[in-house]
């Protein structure tokens, strides 16, 4: 609701609310690292063929990889969803989100081609591909290694 149409109780309320939110942000470890599967175990291997999925407190892009444990302790959040077919994809998001296997593209951010952006005037161009964050892309995707990220303990 529009801030003009609070009462003054309101206003105070979701200020309070805000203030709140803030301090739990704070307070919010982040990803605390990531779960590989144990050695032996049987696993499911997707990469994801569109951005934007959500799981396990993450959005997903084209290009990653996850590999996670059957039975694991995650594996009950992974089954609701890794396990769909192309078919039950398509009900479920209009589109195939992942497929099974490793990703069979190109495994770094540096050698993608960019489109240069442009301005929505058309005019000029916007700032453009910092090679520095796409070697840190690179090297933060490495250390993931597949990984689910672990889950934060409050």
């Amino acid at each position: 609701m529009p801030e003009a149409l609070l009462t003054p109780e309101e206003r105070a309320e979701r200020q309070r609310q805000h203030l709140l939110a803030l301090e739990a942000g704070k307070r919010d470890p982040g990803i605390q690292g990531y779960a590989q599967p144990s050695a032996g175990r049987e696993t499911v291997l997707i990469h994801f063929t569109e951005d934007g999925l959500t799981a396990f407190g993450t959005v997903w892009f084209r290009g990653q990889e996850l590999e996670v444990e059957v039975g694991g302790p995650r594996w009950a959040e992974a089954a609701r969803w890794i396990l769909l077919d192309d078919a039950q994809q398509m009900e479920r998001w209009k589109k195939i989100m992942f497929r099974r296997g490793p990703w069979p593209g190109l495994r770094t951010y540096q050698g993608a081609r960019f489109e240069p952006l442009k301005a929505l005037s058309g005019d000029g161009a916007l700032v453009p591909v910092d090679v520095a964050a796409l070697q840190q892309a690179d090297q933060a995707e490495a250390r993931r290694g597949r990984g689910i990220p672990v889950a934060p303990r409050f």
